[in-house]
């Protein structure tokens, strides 16, 4: 089966997928991964988003996105998304955190670069060690097992 990933409306879904494609066999968007920005509030480009900003958007809208999201993972893409996650839920770590308690679930945290940031370790593999990647692919595992 062939996913086509919208590019143009959406430049960063394609990376998304690849990156959901490293933990997970033939990922289905929308069941195995989702979608959201930690600010919600409309910024062409990051202009305007600043510390301030990204604290009060987050505490809007971020709470109830994984209040009711099932993800057992989840992956920030960029600096300001990794830094709001790490102060919202208390998390440390420059790769990844978990697995942590955030909104009633374990989770484990993936902190990537943003896809417009041209650094070495845009893959999962590339940013975590293999223990460190073992330990969350037996995590998803048991967490799949448990949902049925």
């Amino acid at each position: 089966m062939t996913v086509r990933i919208p590019s143009e409306s959406a430049p960063h879904y394609g990376f998304i997928f690849r990156r959901a494609s490293e933990l997970i066999t033939d990922p289905k968007p929308g069941i195995d991964y989702a979608i959201t920005d930690v600010v919600k509030c409309g910024s062409a480009k990051q202009i305007g988003v600043n510390e301030g900003s990204v604290s009060k958007c987050s505490s809007l809208y971020l709470d109830d996105v994984l209040l009711v999201s099932a993800a057992a993972v989840l992956i920030t893409l960029g600096v300001k998304a990794r830094e709001a996650i790490k102060k919202r839920y208390g998390l440390t770590g420059e790769a990844l955190a978990g697995p942590a308690p955030i909104q009633g679930r374990d989770r484990y945290v993936l902190f990537m670069p943003h896809p417009s940031h041209p650094v070495r370790g845009q893959r999962i593999s590339e940013r975590l060690s293999a223990e460190q990647l073992r330990e969350v692919w037996d995590f998803l595992r048991s967490w799949r097992v448990r949902q049925g």
